[in-house]
């Protein structure tokens, strides 16, 4: 349940179509968007500090969150993003992601992670 604990949500992304899972978080200022390209989190449009809205629909509530980690995991592994999946007690979040070239790994992944700020139902 969202604004408990930390949610997280996985998705794909693509090279080819903006309306696959996490892709449009790979929107960069100059408006490409492209999974195989090696990340740049200074160029994407997303920043920390950032609002985002999810809907959930069995309970018809809208969560806010804010956005206070962007980042890449390039580890064989995927380390990074294990450690960045780890509730913290007391702090509600969403833990969002997916993979993307990140340095030289093709399989890397972009990990966006988000505070809880407020809720209300639609």
């Amino acid at each position: 349940m969202f604004g408990k604990d930390n949610v997280i949500l996985a998705s794909h992304s693509s090279d080819t179509d903006q309306e696959i899972g996490f892709t449009k978080l790979l929107t960069y200022k100059d408006g490409s968007v492209n999974s195989k390209r090696a990340l740049d989190v200074s160029q994407l449009l997303l920043k920390e500090g950032d609002l985002m809205t999810v809907y959930q629909s069995s309970d018809q509530t809208y969560y806010t969150f804010k956005v206070s980690l962007i980042q890449g995991d390039d580890t064989v592994d995927h380390s990074v993003t294990t450690d960045l999946l780890a509730d913290i007690e007391g702090k509600p979040q969403l833990t969002l992601y997916a993979c993307v070239k990140v340095g030289d790994n093709e399989d890397g992944r972009l990990i966006v992670q988000a505070d809880f700020v407020s809720s209300s139902n639609g």
